[in-house]
């Protein structure tokens, strides 16, 4: 590999330097958005102060949504900074970042240095894949591992030598592995139907043989088998919950309440990709009879974004692992040196539009948002506007294919800056400032109750479980499988711990702390409010905190 690129360690040192300043900066300017970023701290958090890393618990309950690859690589910032917002994020950044460093590594081992620079730098700076590399979630986990199963599939199909054929195979496989335990069976469906219908559509079934499927099958087990045997040996019900429940139902019913209509994925793509969302059209709508790798690209394409449509449960990142198949064949695209008029005008005009919505369109659905933002939507309206323009003159008059689509690049950077500073002042659920409150006012040895709710974010911030009145949702599970359970309580148990508990508070919606003081037993004070938010206490604060 060396001696056919060799600028490759260049490149990728150079590519780490440049994305690493939009992925690592200011990783800690907003708190925990609620409900994901909460639980998924939430839960590696319990995995270290229990030292129970084969069995996720969420608030003191066992949870099995999700499988706990995250989990683990989050227990190593934990461990290194503590509960900081930045180290939270920072495995999702390297994530982002190394997911175009494999589409840097891949695209110009099967084509050239160039197209895999253009590869990379679309999906770096495309909006949505920068914004998920920015939010602790799964979905960037699953899509950068299925980026590497997928890329050492294909270069496995085209390689003739059979020792590094069987390596591309293992490293396939051990990418699949790591998707599978990233959020599941989506993990190694998504890959299997693509490959399946490459195949079915390239007729190279004479392949399969030569791809020493029983070494790779073997190390995928290895990898990915281990935590759901022991898991399944602990904990019986898991394999009804985990597989039935939280797979065939989340994507067959509406058990999850995710439903969204058909053309759902279609405005996220176009918007996800901005700002090289004009190079998608042609890009896509092309001859592929005689281009199997391009059929490749652009099956990894397609089918997922039938599969995910299709769906009955539908969210904004599921779309996020084809954004590196549509760089490529971007990046192909330019390549050829083809035509670029239509893209250049596209790109003008969608520009534009975005430039007047930004304006229009959320100051009619939020004025009050449009007036924390004035400043960074006047900025984003600029430079869109400012794009529409340069980047056509750059074409045209400077004759510059590459210097226009310099200018896209630059736009999609400085897009993702504003964005990024813009996002500490969107108004959002943050149950922080009342954590904060709780931690400076009250004893350690405080019982903490939720009322009729639960705030996936609170047990981080105060570095503990707490006692949830009246409500299960995803705690459900959990509940029912541990019969002694004290983590869930009714409205009457929670009534005896506030009659007879010294030191108790209480953190639930205005309107539940409104039905709360019509009770003559919730004698209280309130030590805090934020956002539609209310932390009380027993009335007998001052006493405690003296006494302290």
């Amino acid at each position: 590999m060396k001696g056919k690129n060799p600028y490759l360690v260049r490149d990728l040192l150079l590519i780490s330097l440049a994305l690493g300043l939009l992925f690592f900066v200011f990783l800690g300017n907003r708190p925990l958005a609620a409900p994901d970023e909460g639980r998924y701290v939430e839960v590696p958090r319990e995995m270290v102060a229990t030292g129970d890393y084969l069995t996720p618990h969420l608030n003191g309950l066992k949870y099995f949504e999700k499988p706990p690859l995250l989990y683990w690589v989050q227990t190593i910032p934990i461990h290194l900074f503590g509960i900081q917002e930045w180290a939270m994020r920072l495995p999702v950044a390297f994530l982002a970042l190394f997911g175009c460093l494999l589409t840097y590594f891949f695209t110009q081992h099967l084509y050239d240095r160039r197209t895999g620079l253009f590869a990379t730098g679309i999906l770096g700076t495309s909006l949505l894949y920068n914004v998920l590399g920015r939010l602790l979630t799964l979905d960037m986990g699953v899509s950068v591992f299925l980026t590497g199963t997928l890329f050492s599939f294909l270069a496995a199909t085209e390689e003739p030598a059979p020792k590094k054929r069987r390596l591309w195979m293992i490293g396939a496989a051990c990418f699949a592995a790591c998707s599978m335990l990233s959020k599941g069976l989506i993990g190694i469906a998504v890959p299997g139907m693509i490959i399946f219908c490459w195949f079915l559509l390239t007729n190279q079934w004479r392949i399969l043989p030569t791809l020493f499927l029983p070494s790779a099958i073997g190390v995928f087990l290895l990898v990915a088998a281990p935590w759901h045997i022991l898991v399944s040996l602990k904990n019986p019900g898991f394999f009804d919950f985990y597989f039935i429940h939280e797979h065939f139902e989340r994507y067959l019913t509406t058990v999850h309440r995710r439903h969204q209509p058909l053309w759902f994925f279609i405005p996220v793509v176009l918007l996800g990709l901005f700002p090289w969302t004009s190079l998608l059209f042609k890009s896509l709508f092309q001859r592929y009879s005689k281009k199997p790798r391009e059929l490749f690209f652009f099956l990894w394409f397609l089918v997922p974004f039938i599969f995910f449509s299709i769906s009955h449960s539908k969210l904004i990142p599921y779309i996020l692992p084809v954004f590196p198949a549509l760089a490529v064949l971007m990046a192909r695209r330019i390549g050829e040196g083809a035509s670029f008029k239509a893209e250049i005008l596209t790109h003008s005009l969608f520009s534009m539009v975005l430039g007047v919505a930004v304006m229009v369109v959320i100051g009619d659905v939020d004025p009050d948002l449009k007036m924390i933002l004035k400043t960074h939507l006047v900025a984003l309206s600029g430079v869109l506007g400012g794009s529409a323009i340069l980047v056509p003159i750059l074409f045209w008059k400077y004759g510059g294919t590459i210097k226009a689509f310099g200018g896209i690049l630059i736009t999609g950077i400085v897009v993702v800056f504003i964005v990024i500073m813009a996002a500490p002042l969107v108004p959002r659920l943050s149950i922080k400032p009342l954590a904060n409150i709780f931690l400076d006012k009250m004893p350690k040895d405080t019982d903490v109750f939720t009322y009729i709710t639960y705030y996936q974010d609170l047990p981080p911030y105060l570095g503990r479980t707490v006692t949830v009145v009246e409500w299960q949702g995803e705690l459900a599970f959990g509940m029912n499988d541990d019969p002694a359970q004290t983590q869930i309580v009714t409205h009457e148990m929670f009534e005896q711990a506030w009659r007879t508990k010294p030191r108790v508070c209480v953190f639930t919606r205005q309107n539940r702390y409104e039905n709360l003081a019509t009770y003559s037993w919730f004698t209280h004070t309130v030590l805090g409010r934020h956002d539609g938010q209310v932390l009380a206490c027993r009335n007998d604060f001052e006493q405690i905190r003296h006494q302290d």
